[in-house]
């Protein structure tokens, strides 16, 4: 028999919601992680209110908040300031929190369903067939596990994805995203800022965390000479986003980053079919 019901590949704010909610329905789940400690690597910190919404059907909302997650009831996306609670469709505000204090708390609330979880775990390769099996390494020697069902969810470059020889669909954007954690910033806690300047083709995206953190992105064409990216580059982020959305020269006019800064892609990419079967 396998050792485990599900193996959870990666324990990332997906894969330790997912072995959360398994755990709690009676499953043996495994969670295995890569990183002994999460860190800011610039992604997306807001949930919609139809975000918020599937958290809360999942039981994960007190998760949320506990780890540091704030209510964001007002959005502005550049027509006037929109209240979230009485006009979205669920009647929930958003949620914004940071990255790697939710990593940790989910993963902590999957464990404390009863998912088993192991950090600093390196997964080398996945078999399908009639008995799926993870070989896995961390201080020690390979070992292999076996399950009922594995679950990849290690990220944006996946491995697994390869080693299942998933084919991968990819939509080109020509488009960059820079986005830096800020302190010093003067900006309402419970209002977000997402605005297109159709002028300049950007867009400034502006998402308050606790402890008076901002979370700052800027989106810029390809085609832009520069590139936003590195620490030294903040002064130029921040005077390009107030060109896009000048109301935010006055926000960022005492900013001091307290993060990496960085570019990425805003390229698309997904898997059509991503599953193997086998049938007994």
């Amino acid at each position: 028999m396998p050792e485990f019901d599900l193996i959870v590949v990666g324990g990332g704010l997906g894969g330790s919601s997912f072995a959360s909610a398994m755990a709690r329905h009676g499953a043996k789940v495994l969670v295995l992680e890569q990183e002994s400690r999460f860190r800011d690597r610039i992604r997306g910190e807001f949930l919609s209110p139809w975000g918020a919404a599937e958290i809360r059907d999942l039981g994960l909302l007190e998760t949320f908040h506990s780890a540091g997650g704030c209510d964001i009831a007002w959005v502005e996306m550049g027509t006037g300031p929109r209240d979230l609670i009485a006009t979205a469709k669920h009647r929930l505000s958003g949620i914004s929190y940071s990255h790697p204090e939710l990593q940790e708390g989910l993963i902590g609330a999957a464990q404390k369903a009863g998912a088993q979880v192991r950090r600093g775990v390196t997964v080398r390769r996945i078999e399908a067939g009639s008995k799926p099996t993870i070989e896995c390494g961390g201080n020690g020697s390979p070992e292999r596990i076996t399950a009922r069902l594995i679950v990849a969810a290690d990220g944006r470059n996946s491995a697994a994805r390869k080693w299942a020889a998933f084919a991968s669909e990819r939509d080109e954007h020509p488009y960059l995203l820079a986005g830096v954690l800020l302190e010093g910033v003067s900006f309402r806690s419970d209002l977000c800022a997402f605005v297109f300047n159709p002028a300049t083709g950007t867009v400034t995206g502006t998402i308050p965390q606790a402890s008076g953190l901002v979370r700052a992105y800027f989106g810029y064409p390809t085609s832009t000479p520069y590139r936003l990216q590195g620490k030294e580059k903040l002064p130029l982020l921040l005077s390009e986003s107030a060109k896009s959305s000048p109301f935010l020269a006055e926000a960022y006019a005492n900013a001091r980053a307290v993060g990496p800064l960085g570019s990425f892609d805003a390229n698309d990419s997904w898997v059509d079919h991503p599953y193997r079967m086998v049938l007994r």
